[in-house]
């Protein structure tokens, strides 16, 4: 369960990156209107490991409060049913890839099983 919640903080996280456009670097993104129906279930779908083979990506862009430009890429990928410990599970992968400046990449691989 610890693993679930830290993908989605991470999730959150990277939805509010891509929410703030970048920073004022490159496009701005256009709001949400408020009281705006949104549906998840696919997405979830993908994140429980239910829709087997489907994944969604997110490109991330920003800056930081000392000026250093990040960029980065989020995928979430459904693996599907599988078996684990002796129990029928769903499984799914995430990555997360995030560079500061023109640096090294740093990379985060999380696969999680659910029942």
């Amino acid at each position: 369960m610890k693993t679930l919640s830290a993908l989605f903080v991470i999730l959150i996280a990277t939805m509010g990156l891509y929410a703030c456009g970048g920073g004022g670097v490159g496009t701005t993104a256009t709001p949400t209107p408020a009281g705006t129906v949104v549906n998840l279930s696919s997405f979830k779908s993908v994140f429980m490991g239910v829709s087997a083979g489907a994944q969604y990506s997110f490109s991330l862009t920003g800056t930081d409060l000392q000026g250093n430009a990040w960029s980065g890429l989020y995928t979430v990928v459904a693996d599907g049913t599988t078996s684990f410990d002796g129990q029928n599970v769903t499984k799914s992968d995430a990555l997360l890839t995030l560079r500061k400046n023109s640096g090294t990449p740093i990379t985060s691989s999380t696969t999680q099983y659910l029942r």
